[in-house]
């Protein structure tokens, strides 16, 4: 028998802390509880999140593809459906998606190349799988993402420019050297011989195909398949009419003054011609033609434009040309000195000099050029170029006229 004090109290305060004991573990299951729940909802969204992030860089390689492509098409000029239509393709197969999740914007919608034509918009929009997330989240779960891609200049160096089918073509045992510059044709650059060398201090390139040997070699790279190379000049105003001149008898040694040669028929060169320097527009059904081997051209200073149905042949004879050093007229190019714009055909023949300094520029013509032709410091554009024979074509590049390649670029 217990005491009043003593024993009674004893068992209560047993009583008590076993009472405590339970509440105190209960507690701390619902904090774990709670807790796992923190640690699981973090690792979720860690698991998700990752996968989201997976998924938004596979989203944009596969916008910059798809803009690219749809650019691609817009630099060869195919049509609007076939733009949208690439861009589409390679935007859904790179992103594994539907071509319903990938919108071409032709002109960009967006940025700072809103409404230019040269450039392309891409979004791709992709939904992403949740593993974790659904327990806790029912809403959108997706990525999207944006490129821009369009067409801007790359400078080129580029001493020979040959701007029409069929292009370059290099026969026999013709050797080519383009020094400090590069060759590029609109169209095939082709051989046939297998001894012939073609170099270019630069690069070689075609929007063609070409045909080449081991003997060629270029430190830029031959390269096939580029993009062609719009007409540098087809916007320099053409030469304005001079005195109308009546061309002097050159069966021996002449000399010509500067201005309009029109309607003169042939004018053969049995000697040597002087020419002054200044502006010579040959027009009408004046003909310049070099008899023989003794004949020569000489003019420094001077441009030669021939127009309507006047034509320049200079056959086996000795041409030596320098541009003048300043414009000869208002908006003409600085290194202008020879212009074919009718589109005639220019045959330089045999082992004669064909020495010229300056712009050759004969957009539309057949250019076929044998013996040992050159220049110091020159550019040459001409509709299409045949080199052959034993003939050897040097060139010394100077930059006369800016050059440049339409490239693609990703530019957002």
């Amino acid at each position: 028998m217990c005491t009043p004090v003593s024993a009674c109290h004893q068992s209560d305060t047993a009583v008590v802390t076993g009472r405590s004991r339970q509440r105190r573990h209960g507690q701390a299951v619902i904090i774990f509880a709670l807790a796992s729940m923190v640690l699981v909802g973090f690792v979720a969204l860690s698991v998700d999140a990752g996968f989201l992030m997976a998924e938004r860089r596979q989203a944009q390689s596969a916008a910059d593809a798809a803009a690219l492509a749809a650019a691609s098409d817009l630099l060869h000029n195919k049509s609007e459906n076939q733009m949208r239509n690439s861009g589409k393709d390679y935007g859904a197969v790179n992103a594994d998606v539907a071509t319903a999740n990938v919108t071409i914007n032709w002109p960009p919608k967006t940025g700072p190349y809103t409404g230019d034509k040269k450039y392309v918009e891409a979004v791709v929009t992709k939904d992403v799988d949740r593993f974790f997330l659904g327990a806790i989240y029912s809403g959108e779960w997706e990525v999207t993402a944006r490129a821009v891609a369009g067409i801007e200049p790359e400078p080129r160096a580029y001493a020979l420019l040959a701007l029409n089918d069929p292009g370059i073509y290099i026969n026999g045992s013709t050797n080519v050297y383009v020094d400090n510059g590069s060759a590029m044709s609109n169209s095939d650059i082709d051989s046939s011989g297998g001894s012939n060398i073609f170099f270019a201090g630069g690069s070689i390139d075609a929007a063609g195909t070409i045909s080449g040997n081991s003997n060629w070699s270029a430190s830029g790279g031959i390269n096939g398949n580029m993009s062609p190379v719009p007409d540098p000049l087809a916007n320099v105003p053409e030469p304005p009419g001079g005195t109308s001149r009546t061309a002097p008898n050159c069966s021996s040694d002449c000399t010509f003054e500067p201005g309009t040669y029109h309607n003169q028929g042939n004018i053969t060169i049995s000697g040597t011609a002087t020419f002054k320097p200044g502006i010579y527009t040959f027009s009408g059904n004046t003909r310049l033609n070099l008899q023989n081997t003794n004949s020569w051209i000489k003019g420094d200073g001077v441009l030669f434009y021939f127009t309507g149905s006047a034509r320049f042949t200079p056959g086996n004879g000795n041409i030596e040309l320098s541009a003048a050093s300043s414009t000869l007229y208002t908006g003409g190019l600085t290194g202008m000195v020879l212009w074919i714009a009718n589109c005639t055909v220019f045959d330089s023949q045999g082992n004669s000099v064909f020495a010229v300094e300056g712009v050759i520029y004969a957009p539309c013509s057949h250019v076929e050029l044998h013996g040992t032709p050159g220049g110091v410091g020159v550019q040459v554009i001409v509709g299409d170029l045949v080199i052959k024979g034993t003939s050897q074509f040097r060139i010394l590049y100077r930059e006369y006229v800016k050059m440049d390649r339409p490239k693609i670029w990703l530019v957002e």
